[in-house]
Order: structure tokens, then C-alpha cells, then sequence
């Protein structure tokens, strides 16, 4: 199978930079999902230089919001066209020992790392069904 639009979560640093540039690398359109659109917008920079036949969309949001996930889905399709697949790579973790973390920070690493896990692929799913194809 071709794979031609990819959607990716946590899209402005390590892994999901990394997966980024990769797809652009394999002619793949990316769009790219994180809470800083300064450091989203100089990477659609740099997978411009690196392809220039790729379109890039980077959409500033955040997973612990349901409803930004699903506007990145729906705008991401209207920008590059059908999603194929669905990178769900956004997480948060802190330096400090885990029984040391402040109940806020517990709280924020539930919510991303689990919470807006969930829904992220409560929404790619819904679009691959509907589809009957789609890669997660």
C-alpha cells in the first residue's frame, strides 16, 4: 500500500520530529500536532527543504483537549487530503522522580499521556472506519 498523508502527534520534537521528517523523506504529507506552532512551523520548514513536494500542515494543539484533536483530523483532511495514518506519539514526562511530582504534575502526564492518548484514537479511528482503511 501507497501511503500518502500522515497525521502526527507530539510533531515538534523527538520522536514525532523524527517520524515527521522520515515520511517527508518518503514523499508522504505531513500534519503535525503539537502545543508550540514556533517550533511546528520550523520544522515545515525544514521538511520544505528537504521535499519541497510535500505539503506540510502544522496545527497548534494540544491531546488533553478532545475537541483540538478532532479540528487537527478535520483540518489536517482539508489541507492534505485523506489521512492514511495515524502516528498517536504525544506525551509529556518530567526529570524528577515520579513520587516527587506535584499532583498537578500527575494530573497533566494522565491527561496527555493517557487521556489524550484515548482520544486521539477514539477520532483517527472514526475516520478509518468510516473509510474502511487507515493505519494506526
Amino acid at each position: 500500500m501507497t501511503y500518502h498523508c500522515a497525521a502526527i502527534t507530539g510533531a515538534s520534537s523527538g520522536i514525532g520530529r523524527a517520524i515527521a521528517l522520515k515520511m517527508a523523506q518518503e514523499n508522504v504529507f505531513v500534519a503535525l500536532l503539537a502545543r508550540r506552532i514556533d517550533k511546528l512551523e520550523k520544522l515545515a520548514e525544514e521538511i520544505k527543504a528537504l521535499n519541497p513536494q510535500v505539503k506540510v500542515f502544522p496545527f497548534q494543539g494540544d491531546v488533553q483537549d478532545k475537541t483540538s484533536i478532532e479540528r487537527f483530523l478535520m483540518e489536517s483532511e482539508k489541507s492534505l487530503g485523506e489521512l492514511d495514518i495515524f502516528f498517536n506519539n504525544a506525551g509529556i514526562s518530567f526529570k524528577e522522580p515520579f513520587p516527587s511530582l506535584s499532583s498537578e504534575q500527575v494530573e497533566s502526564m494522565v491527561e496527555t499521556n493517557f487521556t489524550g492518548s484515548v482520544w486521539s484514537i477514539y477520532h483517527a479511528m472514526k475516520i478509518f472506519e468510516i473509510r474502511k482503511r487507515g493505519v494506526l
